[in-house]
């Protein structure tokens, strides 16, 4: 039997933290699309750590002690891994990896490619869950741009 263990799903097929645990590359990706111009800035600094995992600045610039954006981080980290239960064991469409792949600094789906043995299945996967992850950061998102939004133009005003 295969058993899917937390090392197996981060480290080698990486469903469910793209951009670092959290999946914040979502995130990252958010912040460059917003109004805000702080939200903005915090994206572009942010995006060329997050391609490679390393998701320490929009962690510590955004999420921490912002329980605005600290719910959507503790939704994905219930609902991803049942989702990913659910498509690789109960229904196999993405297959369990069979390579550890624990270079979790490579850029995903290039490492879901790798420690699944070439599946495209695995890197579709990822793909949605992703797409998953954007659809779960974007009202928070959007609730936080429009607050840093009225703060920077009543800054303007006073």
């Amino acid at each position: 039997a295969m058993y899917l263990t937390t090392s197996e799903v981060c480290n080698g097929i990486a469903l469910i933290c793209l951009g670092g645990m959290g999946c914040t590359l979502a995130l990252n990706i958010w912040c460059l699309f917003s109004k805000s111009k702080r939200l903005k800035t915090l994206g572009r600094v942010c995006i060329a750590p997050a391609i490679f995992n390393i998701n320490e600045p929009i962690i510590f610039g955004a999420i921490a002690w912002n329980p605005l954006l600290m719910l959507p981080m503790w939704i994905q980290g219930i609902i991803l891994p049942i989702v990913t239960y659910i498509f690789t064991k109960v229904i196999p469409f993405a297959p369990i990896p069979r390579i550890q792949f624990d270079l979790w600094y490579c850029p995903y789906p290039i490492s879901t490619f790798i420690s699944t043995q070439g599946s495209i299945t695995g890197v579709i996967f990822a793909i949605l869950t992703f797409v998953l992850s954007a659809v779960i950061w974007f009202p928070f998102v959007k609730a936080y741009d429009d607050q840093k939004v009225k703060e920077e133009t009543a800054a303007i005003k006073a």
